[in-house]
């Protein structure tokens, strides 16, 4: 994988969007990832009931566009997982496979896991990567982890040539200990060749120096193995994470900006503020109804064609624009490494700072 990568990650029936894309002009982000759930079949009394459940794939394989699959199946270890979670989501083939809520006693031999993986394995057949089911983890020494590692082991003997991920899912204080950076080595050693991190608890654009620091640490733990770092749902720090070291990032143009803090969340994707317009170079936003004339800071997208703002723009002319900068970004950061501190002080005072800082930190660190 090359550096500096954007991955979208998909909202329920943004197919839409996806359509809405301009096929002459390049695609505006580098990869998707879906949640299993968003690839569900639609149950009985569902107003979709009948229709093609993997319309979003169909939308990514007209774009060019490789996707990989979320089997999101740390959520089936909470004990109200079947008082929370909605109907398409419970008729996934993914959440049928074994008895719920998932237990760590996957990992012994009662065939449970063989049935979760193969029915993963079902759900991602057009996918060009093998993504493993998992549980969340404080660490190598919970017990949940030995069930990765054979869900793991499991999905390497199906993936046949496709590329191996693993998820990597925890809570905020598990990277400032160590812990988090110990079981992404893990991960590595048995053979994830991508290790998508998934930090709950944690809010990526408003992240604290102390917080990023603890993040670049667990990214470099990764990367110091074969294997490369994928930051989930991690918004406009995703650039920044990249310029510490990550392959690359996720964010929805609107929506999963944050991993939820509820494992079992009710609905939604990390993001309760107003749909805006990322500034470029701003590291921050403006309302929708300004124009180019009076969006704080603003200065043109650096994309050929891009809708930024005119003052009556349409929800999908945002959402654009906001993957323009992301990408833009991701590659600058791909590029100038921790120099890119550099771009990030030039964006003034506040968050942009502070992330400034902790890159000049690593690059002392570094010397």
């Amino acid at each position: 994988m090359s550096r500096g990568n954007l991955f979208l990650r998909i909202e329920h029936g943004e197919w839409d969007f996806l359509a809405s894309l301009d096929r002459d002009a390049a695609v505006p982000f580098d990869g998707a990832i879906i949640s299993d759930r968003y690839l569900a079949p639609y149950p009985e009394g569902h107003r979709r009931h009948g229709e093609a459940p993997d319309r979003l794939v169909d939308e990514l394989d007209d774009l060019h566009v490789p996707w990989l699959l979320d089997p999101d199946t740390a959520r089936l270890g909470h004990h109200l997982i079947e008082q929370r979670w909605r109907p398409r989501a419970a008729n996934s083939p993914i959440a049928k496979a074994v008895p719920l809520p998932l237990s760590p006693k996957l990992s012994l031999p009662s065939g449970e896991a063989e049935a979760l993986v193969d029915a993963t394995a079902g759900v991602q057949l057009r996918s060009t990567m093998f993504a493993s089911p998992y549980l969340e983890v404080s660490g190598i020494s919970d017990p949940r982890f030995e069930t990765n590692l054979r869900l793991l082991e499991l999905s390497r003997e199906r993936a046949g040539d496709r590329t191996v991920v693993a998820y990597l899912q925890t809570m905020s204080r598990y990277m400032h200990d160590g812990s988090a950076a110990a079981a992404g080595i893990a991960l590595a050693a048995a053979g994830a060749e991508v290790i998508v991190i998934r930090i709950r608890r944690f809010s990526p654009e408003t992240a604290t120096a102390q917080n990023l620091f603890a993040y670049a640490q667990l990214v470099a733990a990764i990367e110091g193995t074969r294997a490369v770092a994928v930051t989930d749902a991690v918004g406009r720090l995703g650039p920044v994470l990249v310029a510490c070291g990550a392959d690359g990032f996720s964010s929805g143009s609107f929506h999963f900006r944050s991993v939820p803090d509820d494992l079992c969340p009710s609905g939604g994707g990390g993001n309760l503020m107003p749909l805006s317009w990322e500034i470029p170079d701003g590291f921050a936003s403006a309302p929708r109804g300004h124009t180019a004339a009076t969006a704080p800071g603003w200065v043109r997208c650096s994309y050929p064609k891009c809708p930024a703002p005119t003052g009556a723009e349409s929800e999908v002319a945002v959402r654009t624009h906001n993957l323009h900068e992301l990408k833009t970004q991701a590659r600058l950061a791909a590029a100038e490494g921790l120099a890119y501190a550099a771009r990030l002080r030039a964006a003034g005072p506040g968050y942009p700072a502070e992330w400034a800082a902790v890159l000049e930190r690593l690059q002392q660190l570094a010397a």
